[in-house]
């Protein structure tokens, strides 16, 4: 579909300059070259080929993709249920819904073990933990997974109103451009990790208004993130 016209609901006309199995670059006549998720982007009526023939073929043959890529991911699964496991090395060792310490996280990303958005030099990769936590004061942020399919993650900053420029806000927001990996983990115990996947910003970063870690209400950012 390279050189198809598309029409995007908050950036516009653009044209598509290239296309992978995950992501597509266009070139939006006035706000340059943007990187986006798909097909979650054509799914959730955010982008529409102006050739709309086109687009309910290209769903038709992602549909029936995943269903092949399921069957095949459930007897690869079978085959595995009785092998031995290993700890993971490096980054692509990564099992989707298995769950990882605190220390196998930092040792294979080469990052911080602590705060929510850790962004390694050593491995151009930008982590992403999301703590489900009743304790308001030491998580305030309310990240969830929404009905468009999407993980709205909170951005950084526990006081006061959040800046998209700060850290690793600008990191992610920039994320589609600056060639980072990005990649989510969410946890519901302590020191357990459950590993998403690899993300990409599908839409545009968004306010809101909730409490702050000392009950202050403030603005923060919420980034709509799409699995690969």
């Amino acid at each position: 579909m390279i050189n198809e016209n598309v029409i995007h609901k908050s950036f516009g006309q653009g044209t598509i300059l290239e296309m992978t199995e995950d992501t597509i670059t266009i070139d939006f006549n006035n706000l340059g070259v943007k990187k986006l998720a798909i097909p979650i982007s054509f799914q959730n009526e955010y982008l529409q080929l102006e050739n709309t023939d086109k687009q309910t073929n290209y769903l038709e043959k992602v549909k029936k993709q995943r269903e092949i890529d399921k069957k095949r991911s459930i007897d690869k699964q079978i085959l595995e249920v009785s092998a031995p496991q290993c700890k993971p090395v490096a980054i692509n060792d990564l099992l989707i819904g298995s769950i990882y310490s605190n220390k196998e996280i930092t040792t294979i990303f080469k990052c911080s073990p602590q705060m929510g958005m850790r962004r390694s030099l050593k491995t151009n990769s930008l982590v992403l933990v999301s703590i489900h936590s009743k304790n308001h004061e030491q998580n305030p942020y309310e990240d969830r997974w929404e009905a468009d399919g999407l993980f709205h993650y909170t951005g950084m900053g526990l006081t006061g109103d959040q800046d998209l420029e700060y850290m690793q806000n600008k990191t992610l927001y920039h994320s589609n451009e600056n060639g980072v990996n990005v990649y989510l983990f969410e946890s519901f115990k302590k020191n357990e990790y459950i590993f998403k996947g690899e993300v990409i910003l599908a839409k545009e970063p968004y306010t809101v208004t909730e409490s702050d870690s000392t009950g202050s209400i403030r603005k923060v950012y919420k980034f709509p993130l799409a699995l690969l």
